[in-house]
């Protein structure tokens, strides 16, 4: 009842955005170099909307077979040893713990400043509720550590998040999409926006700087072409 409610709001508020929309149209009329920026800009932006779009599907598409992957094809056991290797590469020290004697920790972490980080993994089909997520918050309090990370291939119910946030130790929780994501990362296989190689070799900063100045060029040349339009009716 409560998604249907919901769902009948954007009704009106897209008649009210028409309406306006139609009425700034006409308002602006008047100004027609100020009108031709203002939709040059807009149209612009459709087909950066459509690629980044584009770009976040396959992005999430692949991280969702990256989880399926780590489901399907390993045991629990190796299953640990492939996130102990995600969260090596990603520049922890790591070091796997014995299954008889893990004590709720699968593996422990060290960062850059040598603080210990206490991972649990679970390999599960189904949601992690706040059971789980309280057992490991004893495990790391018994422990003596002050953070831990929570990995699975499957969610955390909203509980479980809950949990976490009222937990009095620092808690990660990745679920099967993030951790799919972390995967294909290390693997140097997440999908790239632009199919050409130099734009590979580009930093994020290069990238951001290039796209806002196509964006702005385009932006412009719209306009250009929508005041010529509009001065030449």
């Amino acid at each position: 009842m409560a998604r249907r409610r919901r769902s009948e709001l954007w009704r009106p508020l897209l008649v009210l955005g028409g309406v306006a929309l139609v009425l700034a149209y006409f308002h602006l009329r008047a100004r027609p170099i100020l009108l031709a920026l203002i939709l040059g800009f807009v149209t612009a932006a459709v087909p950066f909307g459509l690629l980044l779009g584009w770009y976040l599907w396959r992005v999430r598409r692949q991280a969702f077979l990256a989880r399926e992957s780590l489901y399907t094809n390993y045991g629990p056991f190796e299953f640990e040893r492939v996130v102990a290797e995600i969260f090596r590469r990603l520049g922890y020290k790591t070091r796997l713990t014995r299954r008889s004697h893990d004590k709720g920790i699968d593996i422990w972490l060290w960062d850059a400043r040598g603080e210990r980080i206490g991972v649990q993994c679970k390999r599960y089909a189904q949601p992690i509720g706040a059971a789980q997520i309280r057992e490991f918050i004893g495990a790391l309090v018994n422990a003596r550590v002050n953070m831990g990370v929570f990995v699975t291939t499957s969610t955390f119910t909203e509980a479980a998040w809950e949990t976490a946030r009222s937990s009095p130790v620092r808690l990660r929780l990745v679920d099967g999409m993030e951790l799919g994501r972390l995967r294909q990362r290390v693997l140097g296989q997440t999908p790239s926006l632009l199919p050409w190689p130099w734009w590979r070799g580009l930093n994020r900063w290069q990238k951001g700087l290039l796209l806002a100045l196509a964006y702005l060029a385009l932006s412009l040349l719209l306009a250009l072409g929508y005041a010529w339009m509009l001065m030449s009716a």
